[in-house]
Parts: structure tokens; C-alpha cells; sequence
């Protein structure tokens, strides 16, 4: 030992001494020779555990120095080397032993952490057990150590949400306890605790859970009322057919649709449609209403929805005639109940003796719809509005078609037959009636045609006598259908033509051209106001008030006479190149009606026709002077007073619109002398127009132009 000794041989002296059964010595050699393995194992089976593990740890041995470190008592240092090993179970039990119970619990929560983790790819029951196990037994380590908030973390985390809850409770958390109480229908608990949060709705809504639970509902769904859970107390009032309550319930949850479903359920209809309404639901909402009575509210409801033939029929049952009329007028040409709706409108004008505008909507119906069993009413109504109207032959024509129909249709018999007792009957042929024999129309030449309407076609000619030109009108074969028809013609000439008057266009010859009557004019070369205005849409109030001077002296001279024109609009006025004005077509009142009645039941150009115009009872010179405001409006703010829906129902009861609504900056002075010129009552017109002008033309107003 001592050449060992002597020569630092330490690993062979100390094998030596095991081999001499002298561990003690051999250790102390081994680690002078720097194996602290060989000399940690002799220490360990010598019972010398604290030194071993030391000399395992240093030799890198770390399971063997816990496991000695365990035996000789020093758990924290054992449980450091497991944590060190990545076994923190193992070093979760020797904190414990140590007395470190919260770093046990937090070393324990690494292993429900990665088990958790696990689970998430394969969660099996023997896997969800494991965890559970292992989250109870960290949080019981947790609450040892006075932490009840993470261990009902941990297990909540791992699913184990009942005891988590009552470790919330005692950690004051008492919010996220309730909601574990409540989700696992604990009452009782769930009761305590919204009792200690002083949360009264809670405490009924857990009430309400439990009166459920135990088959009463009427009672729980007063309990989530009082709670506020509206939507699941009407729920429950709906299944008991409690909708009136129900309806209530969903109204103060903000479910308005499924409030009005409830309502609409009930036996209240106008709460019912009330709901609706305030749903939007407004065709839902009508159809309530109208169970109510509720006539207005159903009214605005149908047009709030878009349903305009629906209110208007409403309001028609209700007598509500005009209202009605503005109702219907809004049905769009695209809805499939248009024509329907066109149909009423003529059935109202009809019973309010409105015949023209009767006959244009009835007649709209019979041309747009062949004569079937739904359509046989309109066709009867056009013949009715026919006869109201003095139009016997027309009638008769409708009544006949008609009865070839449906034989004992109405009274259409009785009617054919009292028609047929007072004269009416198919129009005489025309072969044999006396014509013009106006053989010098000749002396016309035809250079080109310059424009076509109702009134016929007109040409430029050459008179070859006078060596003028001349407009050569060709009048529509309506105007000679009679001996009558001709006979108003002729008169009607006779009267234009001795209007002489700088403003008015001359008539010069009429007669017969072989084709047709004609009329020969002065030809005014230049535009009409309706081309001027759909090349410039609106006039500057100098050119304005410089028409209404020159027209309305035109007009005053022919009314000075007892003429009245009758259409007075601006395709019948002519501004020449020299800018000189005149009425084209004066005069000629009738025979223009029997031109028009060839292609309409209206006898006139609807934006401008006066209301006794449209309604039949005559025209006068007042009716000329609306015609003129009318006119005058178009040229001052771009169109006529009237433009959407139903333009003569407008002339008749809808008041005309003050033209500085449409252009702001128009003298108060102009608008006021137009709207007086659109009264309805011809009398609270203007006498005349030179009263007209008088009130219209400042004394400064420019005599030019």
C-alpha cells in the first residue's frame, strides 16, 4: 500500500482494499482516484446514503442520488433531481414529504398539464379518468395549501367542473362558481350563491330552472319574467298557449318577429298588428289590422308594404273615394294586379261621374284584355260610361259585344233597348254625303311633309295661285264620318278663318282633296314651343312673361269674339324665326274632339286640360287660361304642374304645386297669378286674359323680346 501510496496509484490501492473486504478504505481511494461511482456504491452499502448521494450526483447519477437522498431524509433535494429527470409526479410526492405543499401542487399541475395536452389528439375514458385523478390529486394539494382558485382552475381545466365549483365558492370566485352551479343544475348551491352576489334576477332565474325541472312550468316562466330571461319565459308561455304573455315576453327580448307571431296567434288582432308594424312586417301587419277594423292603420300598412291595390280596394269599401283613387294610382304597370287596379279606378270614376276619365281607364282594360268571363265587367262599365256620356253608339257597340257573350249579363237587354228606342244605331254610311267641292285644292302643291298628331298630317305646299307657301293639313277620316261631322267642320272653318290677328295662324282655304278635308294656313316658318322646351327644358322669365303677351293677346282677340281654343299647349304654339308667336289650330274646338275620339276616350292633352274639360261640362274662356298657366308653368320650371300618377285626377282635386317649389328663385309675384289661374273653380280664375296679363306683366316689363 505504500508503493501505491508513494507512486499515487489510488484506483489499484483501492481494489485492493475491496479485495481485503475494507470498503471504508477502498472508498476513500476511489475518490482520491477520482471515481466517485465505485466509491458512492461502497459508501451506500455501508449506510453512509447522504455522502453517496452526493458522489452519484457529482458522478451524473441523478436517480441514484435522489433515491439516496430520499434514505437519508432530504426530500427537497431528491425532489429537485427528479424535477431534473422530467418525473415531476415522483418530485410532486417528495415536496409533499418535504413539507412544500404548494410546490408539490404546482409540480403535479405539470402533469395534468401534459396529460390534458395528450388528450386533445386521443381523449378515451381510461385516458379521462387518469386526468381527472390526477387533477383532484393536485388540487387537493392545492387546497392543503390554502389555494383554492387554482385548484378549481385545474379542475375545471380537466373537466371536473362540480368540485371546481365549490373550489371557486371558497375562493371567493363566486361568479365563476354560480355558472358552473347553474351549468351542472345544482340549485341549491347555485340559489346560495347568487344570494351572496345579492344577484335577486339570478336567484329567480335558478328558481325558474328548478320549477321546470319539477314540472311547472307556468310558474318558472313567471320566474325567468321576474328574472329578465325573456325569451325563455315566452317560450314557455307559447307552449302553454299563452301567446298574448308570450307575445310580451319576446317584445321586451327584442324579437319583434317572433313577438308578432305570438300576438298574431292571440285572439287581439290589433296588438297583433301592431306587433307586426313594428316588425316591419307590414303585409302581416294590414292583415291584422283589417281583423281589428283598424281600416286606417290597415290602409298605411298596405302601402307601407308596397300593397297600393289592397288599400285603395280598403278604402274604397270604406267610401273613401279619393283616397282610393291615389291608393290604386300607385300600383305599378309591372304588378300583375295593374290592370286590376286600372279596372277600379275606372268602376270610382265612373260613380263619380267622372266619364273621360272612366272611358280612358276602362278602355285601357278592354284593349289590354279579350273579352272573358273576368273581363266581361270592365266592357260593361265601358259601355255604361259610354252612355253616361252621350256616346250612344259607342254604348250600343260594348252593350252588343257583351250580351254576344253572356246573354243575361246585368240589364245589358234592357239597355240595348232603350239605346236603340232613342235613335242609336251603327253610323249612316258615308257614300252619298254632300262634300266640299273644293276642286281648287289643286292649286297646292306638295313639297314636304312637316309633322303628324291627332289633328292629322300637315305639309308644306306651294300655293300655285299666289305663289306662297302654305301648311297643307290633311284632316283624319273621323272628321268626315257624318253629314254632321262635315257640316261642324265647315262651320268651325268659317269661324277661324275671320280670326285675323298677328298672333293667331291665319286659316286661308278649306275643302276637300280627294283623299280627305283639308285646310289650308298661313305657313309660319319656325319651332314649337315643345321642341324650344326639349331643346332647352326651361325658359328665362323675360321669354316667359314674352309668350304670355303675345299669346294671351291672341287668345283675348279670339275671346273678344266668343271663340274658344280649347287646347291651348305648347305643341300649339309657334315661335317664328322672327320670334313672332302665334296659336296654331284656333278655332277648330270640335272638330278636334271627333279627331281625338278616333284614338282616345280623352279630349285634349291631358297636362294641361282644365278640370270642366276633363269632366265634361264645357270649355270657356277660362278653361283657355288655365290651359295658358298650365303652359307657362312647363316653360318656367321645365315641366307642367302635374307629371306622375293620375294626371286628371290631379286637374281635378290635387292643388297645384307653386312653381317656386320646383325652381326656388321664380318671382313670388309670377307664381301667385299662376296658381290663380289653376284654381278648379272657374270662377275664382281670372275674368280674362287681359286681367291675367294685367296682374302678370310688370308696368316695367319689356315689350320686346
Amino acid at each position: 500500500f505504500g508503493a501505491y501510496a508513494k507512486g499515487g496509484c489510488h484506483r489499484e490501492a483501492a481494489a485492493l482494499h475491496e479485495r481485503l473486504n475494507q470498503p471504508a478504505q477502498a472508498a476513500q481511494k476511489y475518490e482520491l482516484a477520482k471515481e466517485p461511482a465505485l466509491a458512492a456504491t461502497l459508501r451506500e452499502g455501508m449506510g453512509q446514503v447522504g455522502r453517496a448521494a452526493g458522489l452519484y450526483e457529482k458522478a451524473g447519477d441523478l436517480a441514484a442520488a435522489a433515491r439516496c437522498y430520499e434514505r437519508a431524509g432530504d426530500f427537497r433535494k431528491a425532489a429537485v433531481l427528479m424535477s431534473r429527470l422530467d418525473r415531476p409526479e415522483l418530485a410532486a410526492a417528495l415536496l409533499e414529504r418535504a413539507g412544500e405543499v404548494r410546490e408539490a401542487a404546482e409540480m403535479l399541475e405539470k402533469v395534468v398539464k401534459r396529460q390534458r395536452a395528450a388528450g386533445r389528439f386521443e381523449l378515451n375514458p381510461e385516458r379521462q379518468a387518469t386526468l381527472e385523478e390526477a387533477a383532484r390529486r393536485c388540487a387537493a394539494l392545492y387546497l392543503k395549501a390554502g389555494a383554492p382558485e387554482p385548484a378549481g382552475r385545474i379542475l375545471k381545466e380537466a373537466g371536473v367542473e362540480r368540485e371546481a365549483a365549490d373550489c371557486f365558492a371558497r375562493a371567493g370566485q363566486l361568479r365563476e362558481a354560480l355558472d358552473l352551479y347553474k351549468k351542472h343544475r345544482l340549485f341549491g348551491k347555485a340559489r346560495q350563491v347568487a344570494e351572496s352576489l345579492r344577484a335577486a334576477e339570478e336567484v329567480e332565474l335558478i328558481q325558474g330552472e328548478e320549477l321546470l325541472e319539477e314540472g311547472r312550468p307556468a310558474e318558472a316562466a313567471a320566474a325567468f319574467a321576474r328574472g329578465k330571461a325573456y325569451s325563455r319565459a315566452g317560450e314557455l308561455y307559447a307552449g302553454l298557449q299563452e301567446y298574448e304573455k308570450a307575445g310580451e315576453m319576446f317584445t321586451l327580448a327584442g324579437d319583434l318577429d317572433q313577438a308578432a307571431e305570438m300576438f298574431g296567434s292571440g285572439k287581439d288582432p290589433a296588438r297583433a298588428g301592431a306587433a307586426f308594424e313594428h316588425a316591419r312586417r307590414f303585409a302581416e301587419a294590414a292583415r291584422f289590422y283589417r281583423r281589428a277594423g283598424a281600416t286606417a292603420k290597415a290602409v298605411a300598412a298596405h302601402q307601407a308594404a308596397g300593397e297600393h291595390f289592397e288599400a285603395g280596394m280598403l278604402l274604397k269599401e270604406q267610401g273613401d273615394m279619393e283616397a282610393a283613387v291615389s291608393a290604386l294610382q300607385q300600383v305599378p304597370a309591372t304588378s300583375s294586379r295593374f290592370l286590376e287596379a286600372t279596372a277600379v279606378l275606372g268602376e270610382i270614376f265612373l260613380e263619380t261621374e267622372m266619364y273621360g276619365l272612366a272611358k280612358e281607364k276602362l278602355q285601357a282594360v278592354v284593349v289590354a284584355t279579350p273579352l272573358t268571363a273576368e273581363s266581361l265587367d270592365a266592357y260593361y262599365l265601358l259601355a255604361l260610361a259610354h252612355e253616361k256620356s252621350g256616346e250612344a253608339r259607342g254604348a250600343l257597340a260594348l252593350y252588343e259585344k257583351v250580351m254576344a257573350y253572356r246573354l243575361n249579363y246585368r240589364d245589358v237587354q234592357a239597355r240595348i233597348a232603350t239605346l236603340k228606342e232613342r235613335g242609336a244605331a251603327a253610323p249612316a254610311p258615308t257614300q252619298g254625303v254632300p262634300r266640299p267641292t273644293a276642286t281648287q285644292a289643286e292649286r297646292y302643291r306638295i313639297i314636304r311633309e312637316l309633322g303628324r298628331g291627332g289633328m292629322g298630317i300637315v305639309y308644306l305646299a306651294e300655293d300655285t295661285l299666289l305663289k306662297r307657301p302654305v301648311a297643307f293639313k290633311v284632316l283624319p277620316p273621323a272628321i268626315q264620318a257624318s253629314a254632321k261631322a262635315v257640316e261642324e267642320f265647315l262651320r268651325e272653318a268659317r269661324i277661324a278663318a275671320s280670326l285675323l290677328h298677328p298672333n293667331i295662324v291665319t286659316l286661308y282655304d278649306a275643302g276637300d282633296a280627294g283623299q280627305g278635308l283639308y285646310l289650308v294656313m298661313e305657313y309660319v316658318e319656325g319651332k314649337t314651343l315643345t321642341t324650344l322646351l326639349g331643346e332647352r327644358r326651361r325658359f328665362g322669365m323675360q321669354e316667359v312673361l314674352y309668350v304670355a303677351q303675345q299669346v294671351g293677346a291672341g287668345l283675348a282677340h279670339a275671346h273678344a269674339r266668343g271663340v274658344v281654343h280649347g287646347d291651348i299647349t305648347p305643341a300649339n304654339i309657334m315661335v317664328s324665326k322672327s320670334r313672332a308667336v302665334k296659336i296654331m289650330d284656333f278655332g277648330l274646338a270640335k272638330t278636334r274632339e271627333r279627331a281625338l275620339a278616333a284614338t282616345t276616350t280623352i279630349r285634349g292633352t291631358p297636362p294641361y286640360m282644365a278640370p270642366e274639360q276633363i269632366q265634361g261640362k264645357g270649355m270657356t274662356s277660362q278653361s283657355d287660361l288655365y290651359a295658358l298657366a298650365c303652359s307657362l308653368y312647363h316653360m318656367a320650371t321645365g315641366a307642367p304642374p302635374f307629371t306622375e300618377g293620375e294626371i286628371l285626377y290631379h286637374h281635378l282635386h290635387t292643388p297645384a304645386p307653386s312653381p317656386t317649389t320646383r325652381v326656388p328663385d321664380l318671382p313670388e309675384g309670377f307664381s301667385r297669378s299662376l296658381l290663380r289661374c289653376l284654381e278648379k273653380d272657374p270662377a275664382r280664375r281670372p275674368q280674362g286674359v287681359r286681367e291675367f296679363l294685367a296682374e302678370l306683366l310688370p308696368r316695367s316689363a319689356p315689350a320686346g323680346r
